[in-house]
């Protein structure tokens, strides 16, 4: 007996949660206002340049690999990551012509 009471206490407890979360937890109803980049940031370029650096000596560029490789594990998308790394020189080479400006 006191395990349904247990069970009923418990499952009370979640369907007031649930209610409380439906309530607090909308989309409000005014326009999203549309943001357009106009320029890259200077951190973005920087971090690219340096990439780009790296990516023209190929020990620097297979050691940095290997760096961004290990910190993969640290993610939750450690395959999408791994891929990412591996084809780091090419997404570079395809970011370089947004730097100029």
């Amino acid at each position: 007996m006191k395990y349904v009471v247990l069970f009923a206490v418990i499952a009370a407890c979640f369907a007031f949660d649930k209610e409380s979360m439906l309530k607090h937890n909308k989309i409000g109803k005014e326009p999203v206002e549309t943001f357009e980049a106009k320029s890259t940031c200077e951190e973005c370029k920087s971090l690219v340049h340096r990439f780009s650096d790296a990516a023209k000596d190929p020990q620097k560029l297979a050691e940095l690999k290997m760096l961004l490789n290990v910190l993969c594990h640290e993610t939750s998308y450690v395959d999408e990551c791994r891929v990412f790394v591996s084809k780091l020189d090419v997404i570079v080479k395809k970011l370089e012509p947004y730097l100029v400006g």
